[in-house]
C-alpha cells in the first residue's frame, strides 16, 4: 500500500505547520475504483440534476455577452461580462453560478424565481475581482429578459436555455437534495487522500500539496457547503453535519474507500468526526495545525488576554453583520466595508459564522461522543 509514502508527503507539504499523523489498523476494504473528474456525480455538461438549467447570455442587440461587450466603442470585450448562468434547485432554494468572459466562475445567492420573474445576485470569491452584481428579469417565453448591474453599470441581457458551456474540467457533484458541491480529484490509486480546509478556506488552499500527493495516489479536495463554489446548506454547520456532507459527496462521486483524511485547523473537526463514524473506511488521518476540542474554553482558562483578543463571539457577530449587509447588496467591491469584511460573499460569511458558533456547544461534544481508539 502507498499509505506510508502519502503520509510522508503530506507531512512534508505542511511546512511551518504542526501536523499529527495517525495510521489506522488495516481493515478489509475494497480497492479504490472511484473515478477521477469524469465519473458519477459530475454535474458538468449533460447534468440532469433537479431543476438544473444552463442559460446562454445575449445582450439587448442579440450578440453574445462578452464577445460583443464593448463592440460599440471598439473596445476589447469586458472580462467581467457574464456569458453563461446555471440555475438549479438546491436544499436551500434556488442556487447556481455565473461564468464570466474571463473564464472565472462565481456562485449566486438571493436566487428567487416565479413563473414570471427571476432575480439573483453574485459576488466574487477573491478580493481582486470587482463583482457585486444583480440580475432582475421577467419571463419572455422560455427566456428571461432583464438587467445585469455590476459595480454601478447596467446592461440589458437575455438568458436563453441551452447546452452547458465548456466548464474546462470543473466538477460539481450533485447530492440527493439537489445541492452541488465542488470537488477536484487528481491522480489515481489507493488509498484516496481527502482534504478539508480550515475555517473560511477552500480547496484551492491545498493546491500545492494536492498536486504533489496526486503523484502517489488519488487525491481529492472539496469546497464545504457554502464555501468556494459549493452550494450553501442549512445551518448549523457543526462537525456532524459536515461529516455527513463529506460522506454524501464521496458516495455521489463514486469515490470508494479506503481513505486518508486530512484536515487543517477547523477542518480537523470534520475529518476526525468522519474518521470516528466511518471506522472501516478510513485507514489514516493527518491533522495540520488542528483545532482542539473545547478550545475556546481552554484558551479562556489558560490565556484570558489571548481569549479576549480572539473572541469568537465577536467574530461571529461581525460575520453575521457582514452577511446581512451583503445580502442587501450594500457591500461594494473596494469599499471600506468590503475590506473590513474581507469580501462581499454572504454565503461564506453565514457558513463561517455557523461553523465557528458550533465549535463549543455542538462540534466539540460530538467529537467527544464519537471518539474511539485508533
Amino acid at each position: 500500500m502507498k499509505l506510508d509514502r502519502a503520509v510522508r508527503l503530506l507531512t512534508a507539504g505542511a511546512s511551518l505547520m504542526l501536523a499529527a499523523c495517525v495510521a489506522f489498523a488495516p481493515t478489509k476494504t475494497a480497492d479504490n475504483t472511484g473515478p477521477g473528474n469524469t465519473g458519477p456525480g459530475n454535474t458538468g455538461p449533460g447534468n440532469t440534476g433537479p431543476g438544473n438549467t444552463w442559460y446562454g447570455v445575449t445582450t439587448a442587440s442579440g450578440a453574445a455577452s462578452g464577445a460583443a461587450s464593448g463592440a460599440a466603442s471598439g473596445a476589447a470585450p469586458s472580462p467581467l461580462a457574464v456569458t453563461a448562468v446555471n440555475l438549479h434547485v438546491a436544499g436551500s432554494g434556488l442556487a447556481g453560478r455565473v461564468r464570466l468572459a474571463n473564464g472565472a466562475v462565481y456562485p449566486i445567492f438571493n436566487g428567487a424565481r416565479t413563473k414570471t420573474t427571476l432575480s439573483f445576485m453574485a459576488s466574487a470569491l477573491d478580493m481582486t475581482t470587482p463583482l457585486d452584481a444583480t440580475f432582475t428579469g421577467v419571463a419572455d417565453g422560455k427566456n428571461w429578459s432583464g438587467e445585469w448591474t455590476n459595480h454601478g453599470e447596467t446592461i440589458k441581457l437575455s438568458l436563453q436555455p441551452g447546452p452547458a458551456p465548456d466548464e474546462h474540467g470543473l466538477r460539481m457533484v450533485a447530492l440527493p437534495d439537489g445541492r452541488q458541491v465542488h470537488l477536484v480529484c487528481l491522480g489515481s490509486g489507493s488509498p484516496t487522500v481527502v482534504f478539508d480546509a480550515g475555517a473560511g478556506g477552500t480547496l484551492d488552499d491545498w493546491r500545492k500539496v494536492h498536486a504533489e500527493i496526486a503523484k502517489t495516489t488519488q487525491a481529492c479536495a472539496y469546497d464545504r457547503a457554502g464555501m468556494g463554489l459549493s452550494d450553501q446548506a442549512a445551518n448549523p454547520r457543526d462537525a456532524a453535519a459536515v461529516s455527513r456532507d463529506l460522506d454524501a459527496v464521496l458516495k455521489a462521486a463514486g469515490i470508494k474507500a479506503p481513505y486518508v483524511v486530512v484536515g487543517h485547523s477547523l477542518g480537523s473537526y470534520h475529518v476526525r468526526q468522519f474518521a470516528n463514524t466511518h471506522a472501516r473506511a478510513v485507514v489514516g488521518m493527518v491533522l495540520v495545525d488542528p483545532s482542539g476540542d473545547f478550545q475556546v474554553d481552554r484558551f479562556a482558562a489558560a490565556a484570558p488576554h489571548f481569549a479576549k483578543i480572539s473572541n469568537p463571539d465577536a467574530q461571529v457577530q461581525t460575520l453575521k453583520t457582514c452577511a446581512a449587509r451583503a445580502r442587501q447588496g450594500l457591500i461594494l467591491h473596494g469599499s471600506p466595508e468590503f475590506r473590513s469584511c474581507s469580501g462581499n460573499s454572504p454565503l461564506k460569511f453565514e457558513t463561517l459564522a455557523s461553523e465557528i458558533e458550533a465549535m463549543t456547544p455542538a462540534s466539540s461534544p460530538e467529537l467527544a461522543a464519537s471518539r474511539r481508539s485508533y
